[in-house]
This record gives structure tokens, sequence and C-alpha cells, in this order.
């Protein structure tokens, strides 16, 4: 009998989500992956189709997990809006539906193993991103939709049980096909690839890490910036030049 974990991968389709859910695989995890669009079925896995923004579909999300498995060990919140742009119009139910994906979904699914596992222990990891920290020009509402979960696991780690693991992830910007869903903007000045990602994640669900900072490189960049906090701005002029260069390609 199997007495690997139970995980539920949401985003598991492609980039990130795809890369982990083949070690979750390979590692002999129980896994029911879970995305938005359809993807090839396979013996290895369990599917679920769940909209992320629709609390009643994350609520049946767990019911099946639950039929199929008796518990859920791992609920990791990988789905996330992708985009790029310059806001210039004010679409209240655009912004509702990337803060219900990428930040309400994820806290209500943490909420959901809370209730679900009373005092026993539980992982809940969620997909952020370094944009928690160094907002970039172009990603202001993803910025600021990842910073949101990154102060609200700094406080409710503080209301968990011992055994309870809130654990974020914050990558760089990654190579998937998130540049091209985001209107074909400019890949940012750090960059790694999905495998990357998903190999840190896979050490931080068997370590049990609280932080999980798949680039060794901005974790070095964030600590030299205590000391020469002049690095951020010069990131950011940068980032800010390929902003306005992408703004005049599309005039």
């Amino acid at each position: 009998m199997n007495d690997q974990p139970v995980v539920i991968l949401t985003g598991a389709a492609s980039g990130i989500g795809a890369a982990l859910l083949q070690l979750l695989i390979e590692e002999h995890y129980r896994v029911v992956a879970s995305d938005i669009i359809d993807f090839p079925k396979n013996k290895a896995y369990h599917i679920f189709k769940c909209d992320q923004s629709d609390p009643g579909q994350i609520d049946r999300l767990f019911d099946f997990t639950i039929e199929e498995f008796g518990h859920v060990d791992i609920f990791i919140a990988n789905a996330g809006f992708a985009y790029f742009e310059k806001t210039e119009v004010a679409d209240w139910k655009r912004s509702k539906r990337i803060y219900e994906v990428n930040t309400l979904a994820p806290i209500y699914a943490a909420h959901k193993m809370k209730e679900l596992h009373k005092r026993q222990s539980f992982q809940m990891m969620i997909t952020a991103s370094a944009m928690s920290f160094w907002p970039l020009p172009g990603y202001a509402q993803y910025s600021s939709t990842k910073a949101a979960l990154h102060s609200f696991a700094i406080a409710y780690r503080h209301e968990l049980e011992n055994g309870q693991h809130l654990q974020l992830v914050y990558p760089i910007g990654t190579r998937t096909a998130f540049f091209d869903r985001a209107d074909s903007s400019p890949q940012p000045l750090l960059t790694q690839s999905a495998e990357q990602v998903a190999e840190a994640m896979l050490d931080g669900i068997k370590y049990k890490r609280k932080s999980i900072y798949p680039s060794l490189l901005f974790r070095l960049v964030l600590l030299a910036n205590q000391i020469l906090p002049i690095l951020r701005p010069i990131v950011i002029a940068i980032e800010k030049r390929s902003y306005v260069q992408w703004l005049q390609s599309k005039h």
C-alpha cells in the first residue's frame, strides 16, 4: 500500500505546475492534479478540473480528493494569472478575478487545510513571486497579489499549530509560456527554468522549508541589497527601460 503523502496541485497543466507534477509522480506521491484547462489523463495521478476563482469548485476539489484517498496531506496552490500591462482602464471585474485566483484562492485553501486538519499536521505551499519583495513596472497589479500572500503568510504562521506548515515559494521570472500569454512581455532581468523552480519546491516539501527561493542569485541579491541599497533602484531602472521599450513597440 502506498503510504506516500496525498497532494493537491493546482495549475498543474503547464509551466511550473507541469514540471512539479512530473517530479511528484517520480517520487510516488499520490496526486490530484488540477487546472482550469484540460490536460492528458494519466494513470499516475488523478485529474480534477477546477476554476480557482470559484470557492465552490475548490470545495469540490477537496471533497474529490478526500473521497479518493481519505485525506489531504499537502496542498500546493500554484495556479495564477499571467499578464504584463499598462493599466489605463479601470476594470473592476478583471481586477477582481485576478485577485480571486492569485490571492483569495490560496488563502481560502489554507483556511480549508486548517479547518480539515484541526490540530493535526499538514503542509500548505503557495507559489508567490520574487516580486513580493521587488515589484516591477508592468507587473503592478500582479506584484500586489503576491505581496499580499507574503504578508498573509508572515501573520498566519503564528496562528498554526506545531506541525502545520505554510510554505511560500518566491520564483524569479520563470521561462515558461507566461511571457507569451502576458501580451508578449519582455522577460525580467533574472530568469530561471520551470524545472529549477519545481526541484526547489520538491526539496521544500521534503524538508518543510518555510521560504523557498529557487534562485540562489536572487537570494544573494536580496542579502546584498541590505548592505548596498542602491542595487534595487538599479534593477528597477533596468526593468523600467524594458517596460518603456515594450510600450513603444505597442504603438
